[in-house]
């Protein structure tokens, strides 16, 4: 919202101003940029061709018009979170005193908050994913490509990974030592990475061998295989075999999670092992009432689990 200068919004008068110091070309670099946040911030440079608006200056109209299209406070959340990193990409192009405004601006967009806790009803336990591989491995689940999804879930059982790291896992991403340990670094949110500690056994080896991969670690035809296609046969692998829906890849994820919290992991370790900015993210999805107190045993002991 723009008015006069008000306290929390953009002076009208600023905002032209700023109009004639970013060149178009800013822009559409930042249009053009391809990373975590690109899907999310294509929404809003659609909403913004659409409506006319401006590229700084609109935010409380877009947040408007999300909650008025989605009721997922989650969702909403990730669709303004990238159009808020869009606009700060721009903010070093800004004379001093606009940067500072918009900066305040840019404080001023909050979504409404999350429940995050992830409870029992949310992962899967360690019998029903063993469930969804027998089902997948027995030729019965009616899951097209069933293979590779058995693969991808055992891959995401044995990391805890996103789906999207499990995608973008090159071979050269993949070490041995000496002793037969394998380190596996991973490609995460905002192209962090970080190192994982591949649990003993031959599921490496057998994906290898079965994809035959020249630079990743899942391929087909020189390409990775895509989000969407893991994700949606993870969800009819676990409709056919556990008769549950609203499965995915994700849910992999905080199944192995919620049980490393479980055994006694300390929580930074988990949280550093899961790739989350801090561990109070790890905290509000991943300890909640529903756990019991020998659930909780060892969580904040830092020094043991040192492969994790």
């Amino acid at each position: 919202m723009l008015d006069n200068g008000n306290e929390g919004h953009i002076s009208r008068s600023l905002i032209e101003a700023a109009g004639g110091q970013l060149e178009q070309r800013l822009i559409d670099k930042v249009k053009r940029i391809d990373d975590a946040y690109s899907p999310a911030a294509g929404m809003y440079f659609a909403w913004l061709k659409k409506s006319g608006s401006g590229f700084i200056d609109s935010l409380s109209e877009y947040l408007a018009y999300l909650r008025q299209t989605y009721q997922s406070a989650r969702t909403i959340g990730t669709y303004i979170g990238a159009a808020k990193h869009r606009v700060r990409l721009l903010l070093p192009f800004l004379p001093a005193d606009v940067r500072l405004q918009v900066k305040d601006y840019l404080a001023d967009i909050k979504p409404d908050k999350t429940e995050r806790s992830i409870d029992e009803s949310k992962i899967l336990s360690p019998d029903e994913i063993d469930r969804l591989l027998e089902g997948l491995a027995g030729g019965s689940s009616r899951v097209p490509g069933a293979e590779t999804i058995g693969y991808a879930i055992e891959f995401l059982r044995a990391t805890g990974c996103r789906v999207s790291e499990l995608i973008n896992c090159r071979l050269v991403d993949v070490k041995e030592n000496e002793k037969g340990k394998i380190r596996l670094r991973v490609h995460g949110k905002g192209r962090k990475e970080r190192l994982l500690v591949f649990p003993p056994g031959n599921l490496l080896a057998r994906i290898k061998n079965n994809y035959q991969g020249k630079t990743w670690l899942f391929e087909h035809s020189g390409k990775q295989f895509g989000r969407a296609y893991l994700s949606q046969g993870i969800a009819r692998a676990a409709q056919n075999i556990l008769d549950r829906d609203g499965v995915s890849a994700h849910t992999l994820r905080h199944s192995v999670l919620t049980q490393m919290i479980k055994k006694g992991i300390a929580i930074k370790k988990v949280s550093r092992y899961a790739g989350h900015a801090s561990t109070s993210i790890t905290l509000d999805m991943y300890v909640h009432l529903g756990m019991l107190d020998r659930d909780l045993v060892g969580l904040w002991d830092s020094e043991d689990n040192d492969d994790l």
